[in-house]
């Protein structure tokens, strides 16, 4: 029998060409909650240093040559994020659900005091109440799923120690506290790569964030 007819034979040889000229990671970044396309901004990266880094397309496609290996990938959008581990050995797609960060996605609330919270309801009131909060314990559970999926996926981020000491250096200047729309115009990064940085800084217990309005208020610890 010939090895050229053994598909064995032939699987082999896609493996040696893959791992000798590399593949291609592609797919569609969009939002968790709608869905939607979103043009994420994608850094891979290997052995902690980025080795590659894109914008996505208005329709959410990206599409990265690599060569074959371990690498972590990481999508900004906003303050919205997702990051995973993958090896590529052969062409792969990787479609990215935008995660919000902590913060965003159950801001805190104050409970009012524990005298108005009224007197308890008795099985009889239960039993006469005209209305089921079904959307909203349909939300409470969309969410809690969408906080397991987010920490489950998370993993320990490596350190840029160049572009993050820039930011620190940055707040330094300005008295330790600054607005994260001024750290984007001082260090020159985009907004994208500040918040995939401010992220892992207060990971580190190196900065606090605060929101305010439309913006954040970073201020190191």
């Amino acid at each position: 029998m010939s090895p050229h007819s053994n598909p064995c034979f032939w699987v082999g040889c896609m493996l040696l060409l893959s791992c000798a000229f590399g593949a291609n990671l592609h797919g569609i970044s969009y939002s968790w909650d709608t869905l939607e396309e979103v043009p994420a901004l994608v850094q891979v990266y290997s052995n902690d240093s980025l080795v590659a880094q894109v914008l996505a397309a208005e329709d959410g496609f990206y599409n990265i040559s690599l060569d074959t290996g371990d690498y972590l990938v990481l999508f900004a959008y906003g303050d919205s994020v997702f990051e995973t581990h993958v090896t590529l050995v052969t062409d792969l797609r990787l479609d990215a659900p935008l995660l919000p960060s902590e913060e965003d996605l159950f801001p805190g609330t104050e409970l009012p005091p524990y005298e108005s919270l009224g007197t308890p309801v008795g099985l009889g009131d239960i039993a006469e109440t005209q209305s089921f909060p079904v959307a909203e314990i349909a939300l409470l559970l969309v969410a809690i799923v969408a906080l397991f999926a987010f920490f489950l996926l998370r993993k320990k981020k490596p350190v840029i120690l160049g572009d993050a000491e820039k930011v620190l250096n940055v707040l330094k200047a300005r008295n330790g506290k600054a607005l994260q729309q001024d750290l984007v115009k001082d260090t020159g990064f985009s907004a994208a790569k500040v918040s995939i940085l401010l992220t892992r800084l207060k990971k580190t217990g190196k900065i606090k964030k605060e929101k305010v309005g439309r913006d954040n208020i970073i201020e190191l610890v």
